[in-house]
């Protein structure tokens, strides 16, 4: 992205808009976060992207989760397990990419609700 300008956050900011676990762990302890945002410029045409980028949710199939499958649990159950267990939520994968610079927390925001 051209127009990428460098910002700082306040972390306070962030905290009502992620869920409490991803928060602590990306962002506990910090008071300030360096963020990016296009201003927008001609190779954009003026939104501030450019292009695709993907945001990945990873589950490995362990033990754990294919018992709770086989026993029928319900996907949150699943889900929770699959977490403890390592699991990359979207969300996480996006404030990954949110700290790398290579998108912004309204975009992952945007495009992760539920």
């Amino acid at each position: 992205m051209q127009c990428r300008m460098s910002m700082e956050a306040d972390v306070k900011g962030i905290g009502g808009m992620l869920p409490p676990l991803l928060f602590q762990k990306y962002f506990g302890g910090k008071q300030i976060v360096r963020m990016y945002k296009g201003k927008g410029c001609p190779v954009c045409h003026g939104t501030g992207y450019e292009g695709r980028l993907g945001i990945f949710e990873v589950m490995t199939m362990d033990e754990n989760i294919r018992k709770a499958i086989l026993e029928k649990k319900d996907s949150p159950e699943i889900q929770k397990i699959a977490i403890e267990n390592g699991m990359t939520t979207m969300m996480e994968d996006g404030i990954r990419k949110v700290l790398e610079g290579l998108t912004t927390i309204e975009e992952v925001l945007r495009v992760t609700k539920e």
